[in-house]
């Protein structure tokens, strides 16, 4: 079984969490809204993040740390950071990340890497389904025609 970890880049993801917090331009806006989605976050903190900057971005309200963290706190999200952050806690962890990713240079070329192992993930799934099923036959299917074909078992 292949090691899925390559088909992610939490570094990249970090980036774009603190690039979005420190500069919160139409044109970084822009650049990440139309290349990526919150599925396409790996780590926990960093999808919340970005689901708490589009919330905050759709009412037209600046993306802070104190804004993230009110907005993690509204809708209920913030213990469930709290626990995916390896006992760092929500608040820290997301100084921390604005701390280590001090620019919002490159932010483009992040949210192109975090969309392109997130479909080499999809891909890899998708993959797998269609070997397990090479198989097995596929699981809604066993024991029925499909495609004019019939599955027959001993």
């Amino acid at each position: 079984m292949a090691d899925t970890r390559l088909l992610q880049d939490i570094q990249a993801e970090e980036a774009v969490v603190a690039a979005i917090i420190l500069d919160d331009r139409e044109v970084v806006s822009e650049s990440v809204t139309s290349l990526l989605t919150p599925e396409m976050f790996v780590d926990g903190p960093c999808r919340a993040a970005y689901r708490a900057y589009l919330s905050l971005r759709e009412r037209k309200a600046d993306t802070t740390i104190i804004t993230v963290i009110r907005e993690w706190i509204e809708r209920g999200w913030i213990d469930a950071v709290d626990r995916e952050t390896g006992g760092q806690g929500a608040e820290p962890w997301l100084a921390d990340v604005v701390g280590k990713h001090w620019t919002a240079y490159g932010v483009e070329t992040h949210a192109r890497i975090i969309r392109d192992l997130y479909e080499r993930r999809t891909q890899f799934q998708q993959a797998q389904v269609m070997a397990r099923e090479a198989f097995e036959g596929p699981i809604v299917a066993r024991g029925v025609k499909v495609r004019g074909l019939k599955r027959y078992s001993a």
